[in-house]
C-alpha cells in the first residue's frame, strides 16, 4: 500500500489557536487505483473523535470513515469499509477534522511531494482547511502541510 509521507515530519507538534478546523492536502495519482485508508498525523494533545473524509476536488464527498483505536499521537491509520476508486491524474482532496490540536509544517505544500505514484498538487492553494468540521476544506494558509 502506497503512502504519500514517507519521511516527513510536523515542524509544530501541538498547535492550537482554539479552534476546530477540518484540515488537509489536495492529492493525485498518476495511474487509476482505489485509496484502502486515510491517514493523518494526531497531535498529543489532541483529544475526541476523528473522521477522515475524500472528497473531489470541487467539493463532493465520496467517503468519509470514523477512526477507532486511536494512540495517543502520531500517524493514525483507519482502513475504509469500502475502497474509494480514483482516477488518473484527477485531483481529490483528503482531510480530517482536528477539535483543538494539529500538527502544522508551513509552506511544504508550495512543491510537490512525490512517493511512488501519489503526489501532492502544487498550485499556490495546497494544505487547504475549513473552519467548520466535516466541511470541504478550501481555504489555504502559506501552503502549510497538516498531515
Amino acid at each position: 500500500m502506497a503512502t504519500l509521507f514517507s519521511n516527513q515530519i510536523p515542524s509544530v507538534s501541538n498547535f492550537t489557536d482554539g479552534v476546530p478546523y477540518e484540515l488537509g492536502m489536495k492529492f493525485r495519482s498518476a495511474t487509476g487505483g482505489q485509496i484502502n485508508a486515510i491517514r493523518f498525523w494526531k497531535a498529543p494533545s489532541e483529544t475526541g473523535t476523528h473522521v477522515g473524509k475524500i472528497w473531489t476536488a470541487t467539493g463532493t464527498l465520496l467517503k468519509s470513515i470514523t477512526f477507532t483505536n486511536e494512540t495517543a499521537s502520531g500517524w493514525q491509520q483507519q482502513v475504509l469499509d469500502t475502497p474509494v476508486n480514483i482516477q488518473a491524474n484527477t485531483t481529490y482532496v483528503v482531510s480530517v477534522n482536528a477539535n483543538a490540536y494539529y500538527v502544522i509544517t508551513y509552506n511544504q505544500l508550495a512543491s510537490s511531494i512525490t512517493n511512488s505514484d501519489l503526489s501532492s498538487v502544487a498550485d499556490g492553494n495546497n494544505g487547504v482547511y475549513n473552519t467548520s468540521s466535516n466541511s470541504f476544506p478550501a481555504s489555504s494558509y502559506q501552503n502549510s502541510n497538516y498531515y
